[in-house]
């Protein structure tokens, strides 16, 4: 996946066994990852030295959709989500089942560590988040209007 602003579509499950780096690495995530109602799981997204850290480190008006993720550890400095670091996007019908959002600084959350005017809908989740000065099961770390 090289194409920042393009539209991806899972066909098969995934599962991953090694560590990986945020797609897209140091840029943004504009254009639409349709999980197909597919599951990923396997994830293992560790990097306790970037300020953002998720599946993509900023979703800049992209759409992630229709996924199921299962198991994600994922740990970094701040500003840290399984699926996005910091999001102005849409996260839609997306569910993340277990595994653990760790960040050294608030804020963390499940789905998104910082949201500016995105939008997260029809998302579910039973993972736990644990963050200096927060703990729990919270959907975003810290959501600006």
């Amino acid at each position: 996946m090289s194409n920042r602003n393009g539209n991806y579509f899972l066909c098969n499950n995934i599962h991953l066994s090694t560590a990986l780096s945020p797609l897209f690495n140091n840029e943004s995530f504009r254009g639409t990852l349709d999980g197909g109602n597919r599951t990923l799981s396997g994830v293992s997204l560790i990097a306790p030295s970037l300020p953002s850290y998720g599946l993509v480190r900023v979703l800049e008006g992209g759409v992630i959709r229709n996924l199921t993720i299962t198991n994600p550890q994922v740990h970094g400095k701040g500003a840290v989500g399984v699926v996005a670091g910091l999001s102005a996007g849409t996260i839609q019908n997306v569910t993340i089942v277990g595994g653990q959002v760790t960040a050294d600084r608030h804020p963390a959350g499940v789905f998104v560590g910082i949201q500016i005017n995105g939008s997260l809908q029809n998302c579910s989740s039973s993972t736990f988040v644990t963050a200096q000065g927060q703990t729990g099961d919270q959907s975003i770390g810290v959501s600006f209007p």
